[in-house]
């Protein structure tokens, strides 16, 4: 081989290692970054948009998605993002960051993509809660998948075999859930904050008292002793808290009552939570251990 024509085979491959690294570099271009509100609708994302997206949530743990200020991280983040996943109810403090008009295709509000009848408080208010209804999070997959084909054409297939897959374990998840709570001492729960409704609703059970309403008010001494007496009249085994709300009114009314307190967590933070269907498993495993004789 000549010095020319080795100058030339080393110039050949030069020129594949660019086009190589060009195409990586589109390729990552064309990865979607998409920012959730709260983490069970990241889970969403990732299992409809699949592992190549970059997904992020807002409220991370340990905080309240009901007294939320982002991270200059965050906001970033959002300000980059090709897609946004809000809940379109109820979640002002970290909806209003989003800084995205209703007609934004980039904006996926999950109360406007699923069919649901609104469980509402004493003041007519809409309990925003509607993830942990697994029939809003089906429904919302394919809507998601729908929204996801129109900003990537090229990946709309796959998308929409994700949210049937994911379809496919929530429905698995969802059996195992109901054989877990078919045989409790008793359906009536008291919760600290009226965030499982839609999960008691779906699967048979019923919310007879909470400590604090929607609007996050906290009883005076008649409501206490209103909800203690409805703790000792059901005979309930056990109070619920959430473990992103203050622990220690819940810890006290548990006390006083004479009961368990047992955790029921909404947005995924519990150890062992990674995908949607494990956040309905935790929580149905958590009612049958408290409420286990």
């Amino acid at each position: 081989m000549t010095h020319i024509q080795r100058l030339l085979g080393l110039a050949a491959v030069a020129v594949a290692l660019l086009a190589s690294g060009i195409s990586a570099a589109r390729a990552n271009d064309q990865a979607l970054r998409i920012v959730a509100t709260i983490p069970p609708y990241a889970m969403l994302a990732r299992a409809v948009a699949g592992e190549n997206a970059e997904v992020a949530a807002m409220v991370q743990r340990g905080h309240d998605p009901h007294h939320f200020d982002p991270t200059v991280s965050a906001m970033a983040r959002l300000r980059r993002a090709d897609a946004v996943i809000r809940n379109g109810i109820g979640m002002r403090p970290v909806e209003d960051h989003i800084q995205r008009t209703a007609g934004d295709p980039s904006l996926f509000t999950v109360a406007e993509a699923a069919a649901f009848e609104p469980i509402r408080g004493p003041g007519g208010e809409t309990n925003p809660h509607i993830w942990l209804d697994p029939d809003v999070m089906a429904q919302a997959a394919h809507a998601l998948a729908d929204r996801l084909g129109q900003l990537r054409p090229e990946a709309a297939e796959r998308f929409a075999a994700n949210a049937n897959a994911f379809g496919e374990t929530v429905t698995s998840a969802e059996a195992q859930c109901r054989k877990w709570l078919q045989e409790l001492p008793t359906r009536k729960l008291v919760t600290f904050h009226p965030g499982f409704d839609y999960f008691f609703r779906h699967f048979n059970l019923e919310a007879v008292g909470t400590y604090r309403d929607l609007a996050g008010n906290e009883p005076g001494s008649r409501g206490i002793a209103e909800l203690l007496a409805t703790i000792r009249r059901h005979q309930l085994p056990a109070l619920f808290r959430e473990p992103q709300l203050p622990a220690n009114a819940a810890r006290s009314l548990a006390e006083e009552a004479g009961v368990d307190l047992a955790v029921l967590d909404p947005l995924g933070f519990a150890e062992g939570i990674d995908g949607y269907p494990d956040l309905l498993r935790y929580n149905a495993r958590q009612v049958r251990d408290a409420y286990r004789p």
